[in-house]
């Protein structure tokens, strides 16, 4: 069987893996050695041996990172620097960048209005207590010294 390579900017792509083909695509992923195996791909026995041997995991081609991150200015980065962020799954900015301003101008508005919906049910809540307080029924009377914190 022919030993041929070809790599896409996406996953790795081997039509026939022998083991120096395995041996030359292993990938780290997360600390841990991996090996993609595309979707009509196949390994030779001595190549799925190999990687049995050395506890590597094979995984679908699918599942492979890019290679490299596009830059949103234009040209590309092999490793994400820690002060850029993705602004989708492949391309990078500046954490500075407007764009990711705005996500967290939102994030921040989503919490707001979560602790101001909170903040008027117990308003709510302890208004419905003093009505019914003012009334003789003392069993929602007790209900509501239950549901009220003090």
């Amino acid at each position: 069987m022919p030993d041929v390579k070809s790599i896409d900017s996406l996953s790795l792509k081997i039509t026939s893996s022998t083991e120096e083909a395995v041996k030359a695509n292993i990938r780290n992923r997360e600390g841990k050695r991996v090996f993609y195996l595309g979707a009509g791909d196949q390994l030779t026995p001595g190549a799925r041996d190999w990687l049995r041997q050395e506890k590597i995991d094979i995984l679908p081609a699918s599942e492979a990172r890019p290679e490299r991150f596009e830059l949103l200015g234009g040209g590309y980065i092999e490793e994400k620097p820690e002060h850029m962020t993705h602004l989708n799954s492949q391309v990078l900015v500046d954490k500075t960048h407007p764009r990711i301003a705005f996500r967290g101008a939102l994030d921040t508005l989503e919490a707001d209005t979560i602790r101001t919906a909170r903040i008027l049910a117990d308003i709510l809540l302890a208004a419905s207590c003093i009505a019914v307080s003012s009334s003789s029924d003392s069993s929602s009377s007790s209900a509501c010294s239950r549901a009220v914190p003090a």
